[in-house]
Order: C-alpha cells, then structure tokens, then sequence
C-alpha cells in the first residue's frame, strides 16, 4: 500500500484530516490494546518525506482478539482500523452485525462463497 498524494493514482493511503483526529484514532487502537485486543498490523504514523512531510498519516489497522463490546468494534473510528471477529453460523454474523446503533459498522464478510449470495 501506498501512503501519498490523494492526487495520484498510485496513492491507496491518504491521511486523516488533522492532528487531532489522527490522535483521535490513535486512542482508538491504544485503547483496544489495553482492552486486550491484538494489534496484527499498521495503527502507526507514517512520516512522509517532501511536500507531504508533516502530514497525518496512519497506517491501516487490523485488530484482532476483539470482544463485540469492545469501544473499537462498537465505535465508528473515521480511519482505517478494521477489526477481526470470528463467528460460527451466518446467522449470529447477521446479529451480531445489527446489533449496533451506528449504520456504518453493520456488515460483516465471509470466505465461504457457498454462504453468499
């Protein structure tokens, strides 16, 4: 992945708006490691060189060992901060999907083509 100008094509990461939403999502991913989630990859700042030095940039996050009240997988975080939960049955990934009140989060995907439609 590439970090860069939103401009350009090759660009796949652009950054967060600010510092303080930078430092927003930051907590995100601190606070779910001290909730006992694993940080599997990213949730650093990248320091971009030239004119895009001083931007704010973040590198995508997968969280894994989360727990559905968890503040990262209950909250919309605004960056780039996914979140790995595991299910048994389809029909516990629907529940468990709907069970928030923000619309943003509720989807789930599978890797077992036969289940989707």
């Amino acid at each position: 992945m590439t970090a860069g100008d939103p401009m350009s094509e090759s660009t796949t990461i652009g950054a967060t708006i600010n510092a303080a939403h930078a430092e927003k999502v930051l907590g995100f991913i601190d606070r779910a490691k001290k909730a006992g989630a694993t940080i599997a990859c990213g949730g650093e700042r990248i320091q971009l060189d030239g004119e895009l030095a001083g931007g704010y940039y973040l590198s995508p996050c997968i969280v894994t060992n989360c727990t559905d009240d968890m503040e990262v997988v209950r909250e919309e975080i605004f960056g780039s901060v996914a979140c790995v939960l595991p299910f048994d049955t389809e029909e516990e990934a629907i529940r468990r999907a709907n069970d928030t009140i923000y619309g943003l989060g509720g989807m789930y995907k599978m890797f077992r083509f036969e289940y989707v439609n």
